[in-house]
């Protein structure tokens, strides 16, 4: 589950949003728009997907390569992203990739939804462990 982190704001409290049992054993992806918010903004969204518990409940969280941020903003958002997810809401044990090339950012990668993924953060690394193309019975 995943996408565009604005855009999901907009989702939330809509008939549209997932209710709580959908996130056991996600992995939830975000990215950032061309509108570029500030990462301290990023850190805001973050924050409220931690009170409605959804860290307690996923399996990792990947985060889509920021486009038009400079360096030091990379920087601060990633710092941002894991201090939120690991620090405040204690998600110790969610494997969290950055800087992933997909969504508003160039070259872009096709992130396929409902299959099965490895995360490996000490290489900034994921995996897909099922051909998205393979035909579902």
């Amino acid at each position: 589950m995943g996408g565009c982190i604005e855009v999901l704001e907009f989702m939330k409290s809509t008939a549209y949003w997932p209710d709580e049992a959908f996130w056991n054993d996600k992995v939830l992806f975000f990215e950032t728009s061309e509108d570029k918010p500030s990462p301290m903004q990023v850190g805001y969204m973050l924050r409220n997907y931690g009170m409605q518990g959804i860290f307690s409940k996923i399996k990792g969280v990947i985060f889509g390569r920021a486009k038009d941020y400079s360096d030091e903003e990379k920087i601060e958002l990633n710092k941002i992203i894991i201090d939120i997810i690991k620090g405040e809401f204690g998600a110790e044990h969610i494997p969290i990739v950055v800087d992933v090339d997909f969504g508003h950012t160039d070259p872009k990668l096709i992130l396929p939804l409902g299959g099965k993924i490895e995360l490996i953060p000490a290489k900034n690394d994921l995996i897909l462990l099922e051909n998205p193309f393979a035909e579902r019975l």
